[in-house]
This record gives C-alpha cells, sequence and structure tokens, in this order.
C-alpha cells in the first residue's frame, strides 16, 4: 500500500541531503545505496563500478533514481562516497522487517528451498557500521564500494540452516517458473541471480 509512496520520498529525500551537504561542504558524503540499484552484476561478481539499473517496483526505481542522482554528482567530482550493502542483518534488529521475516519463515518451516543459480548475500550491520566509520576520510574524492558480507548458495545457506537448528530440513529444487507463482518476478531475478561480492 505504502511502497508507491517510495517513489515520491526516497529520490528526492537523497536529492535534498546530498545536495544539502555538498552546500554545507562536507567531505566525504557517505551515500548508503543499496545492492538491487546495480543488479543484474555484468560479470561473475557484483561490483561497485556495474551500471545503475532503474526501473521495477517503486521501491527498487527510487533506490536506482537516488544513485543515478549521487553518480551525476561523483561524475563532477562532489566527495560522494556511495556504499552499496546487501541484505543487512544483526542481532540486535527490532521490530518486523525483510530479512528478519524471510528468516522468521524459513526457520519455522521444514522444508528449504534450493535453486540450481543464485544464493543469499548478507551483510551484518556491525560490519556496515564499520565500514561507514573508515570511508569518512576527507579529501579522497567520489567512490564507491560493495558491502557484501557472505554469499551462499541456496545448497550452502540449507546446510548452515540444518547446522544452526540441529534439523534435517527437506530440500525442495525450485525453478524460475515455479518461484514466480509465489513471489514477484524482480524478487525471484535476485534469487536466482545473486553472485557474491567483489
Amino acid at each position: 500500500e505504502e511502497m508507491p509512496r517510495a517513489l515520491d520520498v526516497n529520490a528526492p529525500g537523497a536529492r535534498i541531503v546530498l545536495d544539502a551537504a555538498l552546500a554545507q561542504g562536507c567531505d566525504p558524503i557517505v551515500s548508503v545505496s543499496s545492492m538491487s540499484t546495480i543488479f543484474p552484476p555484468t560479470g561473475d561478481r557484483l561490483s561497485a563500478h556495474d551500471p545503475v539499473h532503474a526501473g521495477g517496483a517503486p521501491y527498487l526505481a527510487s533506490k536506482a533514481d537516488a544513485e543515478l542522482d549521487a553518480r551525476a554528482l561523483q561524475d563532477q567530482g562532489a566527495p560522494i562516497v556511495t556504499l552499496y550493502p546487501a541484505g543487512v542483518t544483526g542481532p540486535l534488529d527490532l521490530g518486523v522487517n525483510v530479512t528478519e521475516s524471510i528468516f522468521a519463515q524459513t526457520l519455522a518451516s521444514e522444508y528449504l528451498l534450493t535453486a540450481e543459480s543464485g544464493g543469499n548475500l548478507y551483510v551484518d550491520v556491525r560490519d556496515l557500521a564499520i565500514a561507514i566509520v573508515a570511508m569518512l576520510v576527507p579529501g579522497l574524492g567520489p567512490r564507491r564500494y560493495m558491502a557484501g558480507g557472505v554469499f551462499l548458495t541456496w545448497d550452502d545457506f540449507a546446510d548452515v540452516i540444518d547446522q544452526i537448528t540441529g534439523l534435517v530440513h527437506t530440500r525442495v529444487p525450485s525453478t524460475r517458473a515455479e518461484l514466480e507463482q509465489q513471489i514477484g518476478v524482480d524478487a525471484v531475478e535476485i534469487m536466482l541471480g545473486m553472485v557474491p561480492p567483489d
């Protein structure tokens, strides 16, 4: 219901903040983008230098619009440092969020999805914080970094879940067509196209 509002808020909001930081002479300006803005990757690794992919669901489109604005400012020499995190999670997550919902459903199920390609890419919020602090060095100009964290294929992920829970889950190999009947096409694209970060 609220998702379409992302187009009205995310990109214009990011532009306002970046412009204000530039006007105040901030150096560096850290822009936390999203791995989704540079997905799908151009090679066998996600790279901070992959092109921005616009369009898609409203949230994804809004993040891409914000990223295009940030890159245009970087091209003009603005000291914007962009970080592309994957799925962010951590031990003190509060409330219900997308990653928490996925983990809760996964841990409550007797079944684990597997697929021939793709996998899971998560970064610990504490590692992300360390990366952001490390970027706070002035005078280095515009830069871009991945914050991909740990990549697990679907089978690797299932192995970890079995190990953590002490259970042996039934693995359900799934095709693209089967997944698209259950979840959105954009989500399936990410699930099956995920690769390790550089």
